[in-house]
């Protein structure tokens, strides 16, 4: 190596660095997602240090419109939906999801080994169902100053993405 160039400190040891994957949130709207992957992923933050996340995700399949604005997504593109699992509300939350992802189990079939299973089977049950999210922004506090996405969970029927892709593609040609 040369004795001219100084590897800065933060470019040392790449080779045994953590790679972390960056997320697009859905916003809001209704989709058609295929679910992709489930992970499980500790918190990189040291202020969240023990802080877990249930993470989904998906491929958007039909992205409709949501009080008359267009979403951010296109079909193709990939979101994730992700949960703090330290939050009150993230256990309610993802027994909604995987009601809505496995509607064949009611929420006493979500075992501990069921959802180990989403994690270490390859693949896991689960990959390539598509299912319809819709997805809402509520309001918190006194003036609505604080905002979280809501979202609820189906799978889909043929009926359903037929529906979908007609009010997509209508909407996208009323836009142009």
């Amino acid at each position: 190596m040369s004795e001219a160039f100084n590897l800065p400190k933060g470019l040392k040891g790449l080779a045994t660095a953590k790679v972390w994957g960056s997320s697009q949130y859905l916003t809001p709207g209704k989709y058609l997602l295929k679910v992709k992957s489930f992970k499980q992923q500790d918190s990189h933050n040291p202020k969240k240090s023990g802080s877990s996340y249930f993470i989904v995700a998906f491929d958007v399949v039909v992205a409709t419109y949501k009080n008359g604005q267009e979403t951010k997504f296109s079909q193709g593109d990939e979101v994730s939906w992700i949960v703090d699992t330290a939050q009150p509300s993230a256990r309610s939350n993802i027994v909604q999801f995987l009601t809505g992802c496995f509607p064949e189990m009611v929420q006493k079939d979500l075992s501990d080994e069921f959802l180990e299973s989403l994690f270490v089977l390859d693949p896991p049950p689960g990959i390539g169902r598509e299912l319809i999210a819709d997805a809402f922004e509520i309001k918190t506090g006194s003036e609505g100053e604080g905002r979280f996405t809501k979202i609820t969970w189906a799978l889909f029927d043929e009926k359903m993405k037929a529906e979908m892709a007609a009010k997509a593609a209508a909407t996208q040609q009323s836009a142009a």
